[in-house]
């Protein structure tokens, strides 16, 4: 599962501690964030591939600019990606001249934090009005400190939706059962979804939360979590049994999987990604707002 910016891999929150109890489920920290903020120079292609080798085939969530990076993997190593899912993505600014100015704006956000420090900016970024909706607990403002201004400046310039190249045109290549997720107060992101399931073919469908905004696997776990109960590769039955039923009245409350790796790089030896069963063989112009 990955992370927003300006998160890291302990803000997946709730959905992915319920995950946890009927997959092996992986949270690292994306380069430029958390622990591996020295890796910050890596564009979308480039952390694409780091993950690929580290993390393996599996399903692959991703939101906002986790949901970029996971389109990245499905478009350049497919045979890692067992089905896909995207809250709150885009395949990136397919206007020439939007995309400029996506890029200013990520250059004068990055100069905004290295004047700030860490702590303030990320004080501002969550006074957006897209993350009203966001609990108090969801907001992880003492955990999002783990970050640097280096990462996080580095990952504006280098990661951000303003220096990326459009994948639009590529979507079609895709043939991995997808799943893309929106709020239904997100009308910015709702549209991009939908375009998102028209490019990509009838293996998409588009899903809109009611009542979340664009962090939705954050406001709304438990439907969230419903929805995800129709991917392929992810658990068994969700809402279909009172022991799942309990699974989902659990993401309200505190709690752990004994299948949860969160934060940092993976360990040795681990290959399964993103709410996946254990395999047998291993296993804005609109931009990121995580």
């Amino acid at each position: 599962m990955l992370h927003g910016f300006g998160q890291t891999g302990r803000c997946l929150g709730p959905l992915a501690r319920a995950l946890a109890h009927h997959n092996q489920v992986l949270c690292p920290d994306l380069p430029g964030h958390g622990d591996r903020s020295e890796l910050a120079s890596l564009d979308c292609p480039g952390i694409a591939e780091l993950l690929a080798d580290e993390l393996g085939a599996g399903v692959w969530f991703g939101y906002s600019m986790g949901a970029r990076i996971a389109l990245h993997v499905a478009l350049q190593r497919p045979e890692s990606v067992d089905a896909l899912v995207l809250v709150g993505g885009t395949a990136g600014i397919d206007d020439t001249a939007a995309r400029r100015a996506r890029r200013d704006t990520d250059e004068a956000r990055a100069r905004r934090l290295e004047q700030l420090g860490v702590a303030a900016f990320m004080s501002e970024w969550l006074s957006m009005e897209m993350f009203a909706g966001l609990p108090a607990a969801a907001r992880f403002e003492q955990e999002r400190t783990r970050n640097t201004v280096e990462g996080l400046a580095g990952s504006l310039r280098n990661a951000g939706t303003g220096s990326m190249d459009p994948l639009w045109g590529r979507l079609g290549e895709l043939h991995m059962p997808v799943l893309v997720v929106s709020g239904a107060a997100d009308s910015a992101y709702g549209e991009l979804a939908e375009r998102l399931v028209g490019s990509i073919g009838p293996n998409a469908t588009a899903v809109r939360i009611p009542r979340a905004g664009h962090a939705a696997h954050l406001e709304r776990p438990e439907a969230v979590l419903t929805a995800l109960g129709g991917v392929p590769g992810i658990g068994s039955g969700y809402g279909e049994t009172d022991h799942d039923r309990e699974g989902v009245d659990q993401l309200h409350h505190p709690g752990g999987g004994e299948n949860l790796q969160q934060g940092g790089s993976p360990g040795p030896g681990e290959h399964r990604q993103n709410g996946t069963p254990p395999h047998d063989h291993g296993h804005e112009t609109h931009g990121d707002h995580g």
